[in-house]
């Protein structure tokens, strides 16, 4: 089975949101030309960034991105900036996160064990506050 793993969630390729398919792309594409600009194999952009060769395989070919706890060795491997890398792969950049973004993600990952009601009440809240901001897009 041909799946996409990302903080915690298991897509299928034909389950796989736009979204992310545009995400894959364009960090697919990045390291891929920065990786050929520099003249390095993927083994050597692998051993260098802390994974295997497949996995390097993987992120050029659209098949998965890379962690963010990769992203610094990878910007570094690669030179390029870490931010723009960072955005490429559909993370925000630890420059712009609030106080609030680790415990949104501790949240995040504990989502499944909501109850009902509880998940319900959580969508509810977001939207209200969403809803209450300008649109800033």
């Amino acid at each position: 089975m041909d799946a996409h793993h990302r903080d915690g969630w298991i897509l299928t390729r034909a389950k796989r949101p736009s979204w992310i398919m545009i995400v894959m792309s364009l960090i697919a594409d990045c390291i891929r030309e920065r990786r050929n600009t520099l003249d390095l194999d993927q083994a050597t952009l692998a051993a260098a960034v802390g994974v295997s060769q497949q996995t390097v395989s993987r992120w050029e070919s659209g098949d998965g991105i890379p962690p963010a706890r990769r992203i610094p060795a990878l910007a570094r491997a690669l030179q390029v900036d870490a931010e723009h890398l960072s955005r490429l792969a559909g993370y925000l950049p630890d420059s712009h996160r609030s106080g609030a973004w680790e415990a949104f993600h501790a949240a995040f990952a504990r989502i499944a064990e909501l109850s009902h009601g509880e998940l319900v009440r959580l969508i509810e809240q977001a939207w209200e506050e969403l809803r209450r901001r300008p649109d800033t897009r």
